[in-house]
């Protein structure tokens, strides 16, 4: 997975189903739009997400995220989906990501 570096100009990507471990890579595919990482469950570290603040569609369903301020600054982000995962969720994540979770 670690040659998806070089696809900078990509805007769609779907690992889902996949044994990736590592997301680090995604830093470098800013322009990301749609990013489906749907029971990828071997990823433990999300921060990666974080710097594609063009994300319009995450899908996380079945990972193991337990943390959401990495959408803090996904400003663009429509569409959040996170069905059977075991959050935490905090006062610290922003109301604007609650009313796409609630």
């Amino acid at each position: 997975f670690s040659n998806l570096v070089y696809l900078t100009n990509l805007i769609h990507l779907e690992l889902g189903g996949t044994n990736i471990k590592n997301i680090s890579f995604l830093r470098a595919l800013t322009k990301l739009e749609v990013l489906h990482l749907d029971r990828c469950v071997k990823i433990i570290d999300f921060r990666p997400i974080a710097k594609l603040t063009n994300l319009y569609n995450l899908s996380l369903d079945w990972t193991l995220i337990r943390d959401l301020s990495i959408c803090d600054n996904l400003l663009n982000l429509h569409m959040l989906s996170i069905y059977c995962c075991e959050l935490i969720i905090s006062n610290t994540i922003n109301e604007r990501i609650k009313k796409y979770i609630l």
